[in-house]
This record gives C-alpha cells, structure tokens and sequence, in this order.
C-alpha cells in the first residue's frame, strides 16, 4: 500500500505533527454495524500495532513549501518528521541578482 500525505499552501508540517493531530486513526478509520466510527487501531488483536498491519506500506509526505525529510509512524501511529521551509523562487532571484550587482561594482571599481 502507498499512502501520500499532501500538504497544501503554506501548510507547516512541523506544526501539525506538534498539534497531536497527525495519527493515522485520524486517517485510517473503521466502521461499526451501527454506523459510529473509531480508529483503525481499536480493532488490533493484543501486541499487534500499526507497525505490524502496515509493515510493508510506503508513506510519503510532500509539500510544495517545505522540503520533508525523516518521514515516518511509531508502532502507535503518531507522525515524526522534520520540515524545513523552501525559499520561494524571488527569493533565490533576489540573491542572484544582488551576487550579480555586487560582481559588477567590484569589477568596475577593480578590486574584482
């Protein structure tokens, strides 16, 4: 099974695993006869956790703000991961065209 978790925006990863909220049984949910819900991990038989229905599973994470790395579920289903923030594209053309503009006057003035 491959499962992708997709933030969107400017969503900060890091904050919503702080926030508790990021546990597969908010994902990953199942069904009474009498139409209440509860997470999949109340239907474990003793000593089985996540780590032993989903052993062979892939996750991901991905967004279009943060670069996710360490990406993972302890045996209980809670998400560790570590994000950091991706400069925007002006934000690297700014840099560029200040090296650029520095270069310039260094080698107008010769010390360059």
């Amino acid at each position: 099974m491959q499962v992708s978790f997709d933030f969107l925006g400017n969503a900060d990863p890091n904050a919503f695993v702080q926030s508790g909220a990021f546990k597969l049984d908010s994902f990953l949910l199942t069904q009474a006869g009498d139409g209440s819900t509860s997470g999949l991990s109340s239907t474990f038989a003793p000593g089985q956790s996540y780590s032993t229905w989903l052993a062979p599973s892939q996750f991901t994470a991905t967004s279009d703000s943060y670069a996710i790395s360490n990406f993972s579920f302890t045996p209980d289903g809670t998400a560790t991961l570590s994000a950091v923030p991706v400069p925007e594209p002006k934000v690297w053309m700014m840099w560029l065209a200040g090296a650029i503009a520095l270069g310039w006057r260094l080698r107008r003035t010769g010390r360059f």
